[in-house]
Order: C-alpha cells, then structure tokens, then sequence
C-alpha cells in the first residue's frame, strides 16, 4: 500500500477549524500514523476537522473506528468531524456499515464549514492567515469512584447540540490539599479527584470539569437515536461490525474484556446467520439495528433466510455473554435475534 500524505490547511474563517487532505490508504502499515497525525492536530488546538477524503481509496476497520473515536472526542470538546468528498469504493464501506449516518457528510468544504461555524463560539472566529502543511507519513513494517446510591444533587440544565451540560456545586475539601468529593450529576456514583480540572467518569464516561470556584459542569450526551444498517454475507462486514460496536461499547463504558466478549457474540451470530440461513452466499444480506444508551447496548440481528432451528448450539456464547437474548422466526421467514449487554 502506499504511504500516507497529510495536506493540513488552517482556515482563516475559524481559528479552532482545519482542512485536512489525506491520500494513500489506511491499512495495517498505516493506521498507527493515521491516529497519531489526528491526535497531533488536537493537541495542537485542533477541535473542528473537515476531512478531505477524495485521496483515500481504502480504510481498514480499525482506521473506521479511529474516525468514530476521534470524532467522539472533539464532540466532547464541543467540535467535530466533517467528511468531504469521499471515494465511492470508501463510501460503500460507511453505506454498509451505517456510518453515514453516524458522521456528518457534504459535498464541499464550503458546506462543513458552514455547518461548523453555526455552533461556533464568537472566540472561535476569524483568526489569521491561511497555513498549509504536509507531512509524509512512512508505513509501520482516568478519576477514582466508589459504587453506592445517592440523589442526584441539585442541577441546572440546558440543550447543547445534542448535549445536555449539567451544572452543580462542589464543597471545598474539608482541608487544604485534601480531594473533592462529589456526586456524578448523570450516574450517581461518588467521586473523588485531587483537585479542579477536567475528568472523565469511570461508571457512565460522562465528562466535567471542575472550576476552582467549586462549579462541577457535566456534559450529559443525549440518548442516541437508532443506529441501522445492512450488511452483505461477507467477512469484512462482519470485522467492520465488530469494530463499529465495539467503539460503541467503548463509549457507554464498557470494559475491555466485556467489549471482546460482545464483539464475539456478533461474530457468533453473524456467521451462524451466512452459513445457516443463507448457505455461505455472499450476494444475500441482513439487517442489524443498534441501540445504544448510557446503561445499555442493544443490537437486533434480523434476515429472510431459512430459519435456524439449532439456535442453542449456534447461540451458546451470546446466551453465556449477554443479559437478555432472544431468538426467534421472522413473520416473513428466517430469523430475530435480539440481545442485550447491561452497563453496571
């Protein structure tokens, strides 16, 4: 595969915003660089990214769920990610894989960055003159928390472009240097950190700050609407669905083991689904709805083959994994699975 090129462009309009072009193809040799120069350009101030994807003819699995965890977190720091001008055999892969939905996608980076500056804060606009950079990149050969039930605390809330920021008061610390304790204003679960900054929490994955004033503000992301796709009867779609829900799982605040144990699950039903109901017949396709939550991760797993009738054979990994399963015929024929993976 070729090596990858960074074009980084700083736009004049928005001093947070750049445009950046990338060309060559995000594989295994490649990938590693692609997160590093995407983590470099946040630490540089970076909050809004249009990428430009005209130059990128393949990205693996693992540089898709790069994308969704970058994005995620510039969301959180009140930006995001815009994709222009994807290549067709790329946008087949995020057709597939529903990630249309999930990014948000223009024509042109007159379009993004219109988009951007309609949620931009007025310190965020205008800045200098334009600066370009290109970089070649060569290919490779969180707080404390203690469980326990307690009452929300006193909040003020308001809607944030598909947030809601809650705001509470913080006692000082009974003594000088001493930690804070407070309650997460989304999960309840007490917390202690040793002193005013922002932070992450480990239950739920909420993020706030605290102000040295004693204000703890809290960005409570809103219930995410269904996630839908359809993938055809092939092995990379059913990695790509793996990777997908695994950064989903990630985000609601799964652990690591419990993310490979869901991601097995899929694999378990995925490959029962081509192999039993569809024969190994590539050209065929299912359906899969994902509805994520902040306490929970449900995924509905549904197609017109033929019914599988040893579904406890085919099923005993996900009937060990998950909290809830259920197998059963389509009124159309072939088969629903539905199952259910609980955040405690």
């Amino acid at each position: 595969m070729a090596d990858l090129t960074f074009t980084v462009e700083q736009l004049p309009e928005m001093n947070t915003a750049a445009i950046v072009r990338i060309n060559g193809a995000i594989d295994a040799k490649t990938v590693v660089h692609f997160q590093e120069k995407l983590d470099e350009l946040q630490n540089g101030g970076y909050t809004r990214f249009i990428l430009d994807m005209v130059g990128i003819k393949y990205v693996n699995s693992t540089g898709l769920g790069t994308l969704v965890n970058v994005a995620d977190a510039l969301e959180n720091r009140g930006g995001g990610i815009a994709l222009v001008k994807i290549h067709p055999k790329v946008k087949v892969v995020f057709d597939m894989l529903g990630l249309n939905a999930f990014f948000k996608i223009f024509s042109n980076e007159k379009e993004a960055l219109g988009f951007f500056q309609k949620s931009a804060k007025p310190e965020e606009m205008g800045g200098g003159s334009s600066q370009k950079s290109q970089t070649q990149e060569k290919p490779a050969s969180s707080s404390s928390s203690s469980s326990g039930s307690s009452s929300k605390p006193p909040a003020s809330k308001s809607a944030d472009s598909g947030y809601n920021v809650i705001k509470t008061k913080v006692p000082p610390p009974q003594s000088p240097g001493s930690p804070y304790s407070l309650v997460c204003a989304v999960c309840t679960v007490k917390l202690t950190i040793p002193k005013p900054g922002s932070y992450k929490c480990p239950r739920c994955g909420t993020f706030f700050k605290l102000t040295k004033d004693g204000t703890a503000t809290f960005t409570e992301r809103k219930k995410a609407a269904s996630l839908q796709m359809k993938l055809a009867c092939t092995d990379e779609c059913v990695e790509g669905l793996c990777e997908f829900v695994g950064v989903l799982a990630s985000r609601i605040g799964f652990p690591a083991d419990s993310i490979k144990a869901i991601k097995e699950c899929l694999m378990e039903i995925c490959g029962a689904v081509i192999e039993k109901a569809y024969d190994n017949k590539q050209y065929y396709s299912y359906s899969v709805v994902i509805n994520p939550s902040s306490t929970e991760l449900k995924i509905q797993i549904s197609d017109y083959g033929k019914f599988i009738y040893d579904n406890k054979s085919c099923f005993d990994r996900s009937r060990q994994v998950m909290d809830e399963f259920e197998h059963k015929q389509h009124p159309k024929g072939g088969n629903v699975i539905t199952m259910v993976k609980k955040f405690n």
